[in-house]
């Protein structure tokens, strides 16, 4: 449960909007996997193809939002930050044991891009700042 302050509950609405974002992921990654009982004959039972369409798509309303400025990118730092911090721990508590060898090896190819997409990043500020 989410601490709030007296008459405030943004702490709630958030936890519930990111639980239900979530959820509606882990949805439609599922259904989808029902949908297509002949390519998961041709591919198997892996949801690479599911998750990467997320990805996507999470990518662009992300940089549609930035672009109108609807959202700060200060909302994209937090997000960053505790889902990175969170599968860690959540590696760390259970192990590729407790996560079976399918789920750890997307969250192994998750961590693995985001480090090189952070990676790509964090050369980009040394860059400019080398310029600057």
């Amino acid at each position: 449960m989410v601490k709030q302050r007296d008459g405030d509950d943004s702490g709630d609405i958030f936890a519930e909007a990111l639980t239900r974002a979530m959820r509606t992921i882990g949805r439609q990654i599922a259904r989808e996997m029902q949908r297509f009982p002949a390519e998961q004959e041709v591919h198997g039972v892996q949801k690479w193809a599911p998750i990467q369409k997320r990805v996507e798509r999470a990518i662009g309303i992300i940089l549609d939002e930035v672009g109108d400025q609807t959202v700060e990118i200060e909302s994209l730092v937090v997000l960053t930050r505790a889902f990175t911090s969170a599968i860690r721990m959540i590696v760390e508590d259970l192990g590729v044991e407790g996560l079976g060898k399918v789920r750890s090896e997307y969250v192994c190819d998750a961590m693995e891009r985001a480090q090189e997409d952070a990676r790509r990043t964090i050369s980009r500020f040394l860059g400019d700042t080398m310029m600057n």
